[in-house]
């Protein structure tokens, strides 16, 4: 599910992701970062590897343009992408 409840609400899922040009799995990512997951843990839930999660972890920092989690999960919340 996007961050931006694309499940329920695909229109605003759109939005999300074209104004930060985020695939679907980052957005994925996204809310599980948000959600305080590991890298491991994430893994596991979206049966890919951690090595992926990671990729993916890192294609997030540079497209919110920030250096680690926290801020990756402030950025978010700030801009109302997500809610905690």
């Amino acid at each position: 599910m996007c961050p931006a409840g694309c499940v329920a609400m695909r229109w605003r899922c759109a939005r999300y992701c074209s104004i930060y040009s985020l695939t679907e799995r980052e957005s994925t990512v996204l809310e599980a970062l948000v959600q305080g997951k590991r890298n491991k843990d994430i893994a596991g839930e979206l049966f890919i590897t951690e090595r992926t999660v990671k990729y993916h972890v890192k294609a997030l920092f540079t497209k919110l343009r920030v250096q680690n989690r926290t801020q990756a999960v402030r950025a978010a919340v700030e801009q109302g992408l997500v809610s905690i």
